[in-house]
C-alpha cells in the first residue's frame, strides 16, 4: 500500500499536468463560455475523391453546429429573414467560431461520405457578431470585479479537473481566468467576473460537485479563499 506522502506527491504531479495550459509562460488567454454540440456532416463523393469528400463533410458538420448555436440565440424567423447576412458572416466563416472539434465517427457508403462531430462553439464570440450585425441587442454589462481565487487542500486530481472545467466552460459571468501560482495542495487563480466577489463566492460554494465541495475560508475585497473538502474517499 502506498504511503500518504507518496500519494500526495503523485496527486500534485497530476495536478501540475492538468494546469500546464494555465502556465504564465504560455500567455493564458481570456476564456469565454462555449457550447458543445454533436452534429453530422455529409457530402457526395465526386470522381472518387474521398479525401476531398471527407474535408467537405467535416466542414458541413461544423456549419451544422453553428446553425444550431445561432438558433440558440435568435429565433428561426430572424434566421430566415436574415439568412444571407448570417451565411456570409457566420456560416461561411466557421473557423472563427469553432474553438475545437473532434471526429466521433466517419464512414463512406456508395457515393456518400459521413462524419459525426463534437464541436465547441465560442458562444460569446458568436453573440458579439450577432450584435454587430444588428440581429440581437447588446446585453447590459454588469460591473466587473477582478480578484484572486485561492483553493486550499487540493489533493484530488479528478476533483480539480472538474472544478477547472466548470470555471472555464460552465459558470456564468467568468470573463477571464488564468493561473497565478501553484504550491503543494494550493492553487491560486486570477478571475475576472461579471458581478461582485460575494456573488461569485455564493455561486461557487453552492455548486454541487460529485466528489467534493468548496467551503469558503475567507474573503476580502480582492481575494477569496476556499477549502476543497472531499466527500468521497479516493481509490488508491
Amino acid at each position: 500500500m502506498m504511503r500518504k506522502s507518496e500519494c500526495r506527491g503523485i496527486a500534485l504531479l497530476l495536478l501540475l499536468g492538468i494546469l500546464t495550459a494555465f502556465s504564465p509562460g504560455l500567455c493564458p488567454q481570456a476564456l469565454g463560455r462555449i457550447l458543445t454540440l454533436m452534429t453530422r456532416g455529409t457530402t457526395i463523393i465526386l470522381e472518387g475523391n474521398v479525401a476531398r469528400a471527407r474535408n467537405m463533410a467535416i466542414a458541413n458538420g461544423k456549419r451544422n453546429a453553428l446553425e444550431v448555436a445561432v438558433r440558440e440565440l435568435i429565433s428561426e424567423d430572424v434566421v430566415f429573414e436574415n439568412y444571407d447576412i448570417i451565411n456570409e458572416n457566420i456560416y461561411q466563416q466557421h473557423e472563427r467560431f469553432i474553438d475545437t472539434y473532434r471526429i466521433l465517427s466517419e464512414s463512406s457508403r456508395e457515393t456518400i461520405y459521413e462524419v459525426n462531430l463534437e464541436s465547441t462553439v465560442a458562444i460569446g464570440k458568436l453573440r458579439n457578431t450577432l450584435v454587430t450585425l444588428g440581429l440581437i441587442e447588446e446585453e447590459p454589462r454588469t460591473e466587473q470585479s477582478r480578484f484572486r481565487l485561492e483553493i486550499l487542500a487540493v489533493s484530488c486530481s479528478p476533483c480539480f479537473k472538474a472544478l477547472k472545467e466548470y470555471l472555464q466552460n460552465e459558470m456564468e459571468g467568468i470573463e477571464e481566468l488564468s493561473l497565478y501560482s501553484i504550491s503543494p495542495g494550493r492553487f491560486s487563480l486570477n478571475i475576472t467576473f461579471e458581478g461582485d466577489i460575494e456573488t461569485f463566492r455564493d455561486a461557487l460554494s453552492s455548486r454541487p460537485f460529485e466528489n467534493f465541495r468548496l467551503d469558503p475560508e475567507g474573503i476580502g475585497e480582492n481575494h477569496l479563499r476556499v477549502l476543497m473538502v472531499l466527500t468521497q474517499l479516493e481509490d488508491g
